[in-house]
């Protein structure tokens, strides 16, 4: 019995001895003669040793897989890969993440770890236009070569930028790669934001303005590049110039109204109606004139045409000038030149006498004039005309301050029609003489035809609406400045003109008429 009691105790302190220990142990004791007590657990309580590892820990635009190890076989995770010893866990993170987890052995014995993903970078940078500016200010959204335009970029990450590539943008003109120059400057440099503005001049042909900035222009430390970014500036590049034709219809009371339509729309012109489609002018003339006049497209293309209106009576203007060669030669606007048949057939015939005539609704002393004569029988002498008996002095004539018109009480009648008149024929007649009978020209100056008029000046009453211009021909040197207004055209005063052309214009035309008659300085009449 006593022998069984100490047994008894001997296996109590065995198990204890496994509780302690928390392993494996064996233990074998005789029980009897015969008898032999074996007892085997694996009773566990260590928790396993865990250890966390990373497929990469530096910034990486891809994903990480998180590897955690075992000393020991443990339990699978939600959301995690266990390996098939039963050792390993993993997990592939697509985005930046932490997570505290609780990881079981076998029997039940946790161990806490940490994860922490903070190197992942996905986000590409971005590439945003945040003004556009253009030269052509009057017409933003039209440009030519001849314009500047400026574009301001903002390149931004949220990490880093590492390079930006200035070649891969690609501008295009409609479908097409553009020619044109372009400039870059950077104007704020920061880690996360840079700012650069892009000049772009001498842009050739035509259509809407984008931009394309491809793939890798911009490069963040991550290595992620931005996405493909359209700019469509919505800026027309038109380098065509304005086809341009021109029409008239009769007004009221003999005014023409001149019409000017253009293939695309037109800037707005000084003194012309514009439509509302921006493609037609229209201005209403009294008298006949011919001119160039320019017109632009909304990118600045200019086209120069022809406004050539006739058959305007509202108010005529008839000048005539007179030479022994043809006789009189008239001019009615436009064009016209009073003279040029003389010259064309023999230049050195010189104008003898000017003559002219308003008819319509202007008053008798709407138009205003007087010359200067060069004879043959110099200062204070007088002379008549041959033709109408006029009287003509050398010098101004009626003086250097006064002016002749359709009221002065000289009138001569040419063709049946009244006109005021300057000089005379005859001045270079042979054996012609002065008002007394005096001085008959000598036999040395017959033929050359060095004497008339050599000066003119016209006014008009009243220039609220309405400018004179005219011109003077002589021979020897070609055509003179134009005048206008009251200004004397004259290039000497021995040295008589030879032709002339004259033509009242409204104010917003002058210039325009002016400037091209001017085109002729110098140069010869065929």
């Amino acid at each position: 019995m006593k022998n069984i009691k100490f047994k008894i105790l001997w296996i109590c302190l065995i198990f204890i001895l496994i509780l302690i220990c928390g392993k494996s142990v064996l233990a074998k004791y005789v029980l009897g003669p015969s008898e032999i007590l074996i007892i085997e657990t694996n009773l566990d309580r260590t928790p396993p040793k865990l250890k966390v590892s990373y497929s990469t820990e530096t910034l990486t635009n891809g994903d990480v897989v998180v590897t955690i190890t075992s000393d020991e076989k443990v339990k699978n995770k939600s959301g995690w890969n266990l390996s098939s010893d039963g050792k390993t866990l993993t997990k592939t993170f697509t985005e930046n993440q932490s997570e505290k987890l609780d990881i079981y052995d076998l029997a039940g014995n946790k161990e806490t770890i940490d994860v922490k993903v903070n190197n992942i970078d996905k986000i590409v940078p971005t590439i945003q236009c945040t003004s556009i500016t253009n030269s052509n200010t009057s017409y933003t959204s039209y440009a030519n070569s001849t314009k500047e335009i400026n574009l301001k970029f903002k390149i931004t990450d949220n990490i880093e930028i590492k390079n930006i590539d200035l070649n891969k943008v690609t501008i295009k003109v409609g479908q097409n790669t553009a020619n044109l120059t372009k400039n870059w400057t950077l104007e704020s440099n920061n880690s996360k934001e840079k700012i650069y503005n892009l000049k772009l001049t001498n842009i050739q042909s035509d259509g809407i303005l984008t931009l394309i900035f491809e793939n890798g222009f911009a490069l963040d430390t991550a290595n992620n590049k931005n996405g493909i970014t359209n700019v469509n500036t919505q800026i027309t590049i038109d380098n065509t110039k304005p086809s341009i034709t021109y029409s008239q219809q009769n007004s009221s009371n003999g005014k023409i109204n001149a019409i000017l339509t253009a293939n695309e729309k037109i800037q707005p012109t000084n003194g012309w109606n514009i439509s509302s489609d921006s493609k037609k002018l229209n201005k209403e003339f009294i008298s006949n004139v011919s001119y160039e006049i320019t017109l632009s497209d909304l990118a600045g293309n200019k086209t120069t045409t022809t406004v050539s209106v006739s058959g305007a009576t509202y108010i005529t203007l008839i000048y005539a000038s007179h030479n022994s060669n043809i006789g009189w030669s008239y001019g009615y606007g436009n064009y016209d030149i009073a003279g040029k048949q003389s010259v064309l057939t023999n230049p050195i015939f010189k104008t003898e006498a000017l003559s002219f005539r308003t008819e319509g609704y202007a008053s008798n002393d709407f138009v205003l004039g007087r010359a200067y004569v060069y004879d043959y029988w110099g200062p204070g002498s007088r002379a008549t005309c041959m033709d109408s008996g006029m009287v003509y002095s050398y010098g101004y004539n009626p003086s250097s301050t006064s002016w002749k018109s359709m009221n002065s009480s000289d009138l001569v009648t040419i063709n049946n029609k009244k006109f005021f008149q300057f000089g005379g024929a005859g001045i270079n007649a042979d054996m012609r003489t002065d008002i007394n009978g005096n001085n008959p020209i000598s036999e040395e100056n017959l033929q050359k035809y060095k004497y008339g008029i050599s000066g003119i000046t016209l006014a008009l009453k009243d220039y609220s609406n309405f400018s004179i211009v005219y011109q003077i021909y002589v021979s020897d040197v070609g055509w003179l400045e134009t005048k206008s207004n009251g200004q004397e055209a004259m290039y000497r005063q021995n040295m008589p003109m030879s032709a002339f052309r004259v033509a009242i214009i409204p104010n917003s035309e002058k210039q325009n008429l002016i400037n091209t008659w001017n085109k002729d300085i110098g140069k010869k009449i065929n």
